[in-house]
């Protein structure tokens, strides 16, 4: 029985170019993004200022696209897929950037250590409400 010719293995050069591609553009976005949408101003007196709202957005956002996509469109196709490894290896985990996250707790950590792990709590959560709405849309249409 022949394989369909979408589920056959891509060669591992072209594999990593779709993810690269994916990834430069992604995170380039990102970048805008954390520009626009909230430029960093520092204040040291308050851990609640210090939480970098625009990546909490991003990454809310690129979760949420994320499962939307790998729940109903991309749900039957091959992970080594390039529109898998393009949209979602690539361009959403270039979005997404939970370790850039991780450098901003550091600087929570400083003002209040309960703030950091409150942030920390509070992005997993998000990341969490994304996915469970991504699942939520997915079973009703």
């Amino acid at each position: 029985m022949d394989t369909p010719r979408h589920h056959q293995p891509s060669h591992p050069l072209l594999q990593v170019a779709a993810v690269l591609f994916g990834g430069f553009l992604g995170s380039g976005l990102r970048f805008l993004g954390t520009k626009i949408l909230a430029p960093r101003t520092y204040d040291y007196t308050s851990w609640f200022a210090q939480i970098p709202w625009s990546l909490v957005i991003i990454n809310f956002v690129g979760v949420l696209v994320a499962s939307m996509v790998l729940l109903r469109i991309l749900e039957s196709h091959n992970p080594d897929g390039f529109a898998r490894l393009v949209v979602i290896t690539g361009f959403l985990g270039g979005f997404t950037s939970y370790s850039g996250l991780i450098v901003y707790l550091d600087k929570i950590w400083e003002v209040s250590v309960l703030g950091a792990f409150v942030t920390g709590f509070g992005a997993f959560a998000s990341g969490m409400m994304a996915f469970l709405f991504a699942l939520w849309w997915s079973k009703r249409t």
